[in-house]
């Protein structure tokens, strides 16, 4: 998690600094912030589309054995995995908007 909140910053510096400061505020910077934005979007759904698909093949031998074991059932453990995983990825978009608009 302390990765992807260091990541998070250091992408959301570039932006702010390499493409905001030098935007103005002509016609033409509207077409630059509609670009900055989509990238911004972007990266924030693939940073957290790839912490998801990346935990469950990880976890699938300890989920199988607990559940094998009766611990659980799978529904169980895959809405507790989700919402967990949930509030954890709120984070780094927070902490991306605060940083990347200083």
């Amino acid at each position: 998690m302390l990765t992807n909140i260091v990541v998070t910053c250091l992408v959301a510096t570039f932006i702010g600094m390499g493409a905001w400061n030098d935007i103005g505020n002509s016609q033409t910077a509207a077409s630059k912030i509609n670009a900055i934005m989509f990238f911004c979007v972007i990266h924030q759904g693939v940073v957290s589309s790839l912490q998801g698909t990346y935990a469950f093949p990880l976890e699938r031998a300890l989920m199988l054995r607990e559940r094998s074991s009766g611990a659980y059932y799978v529904s169980a453990y895959f809405m507790s995995k989700t919402t967990m995983d949930m509030l954890l990825q709120l984070v780094n978009p927070i902490i991306f908007s605060m940083y990347h608009l200083n």
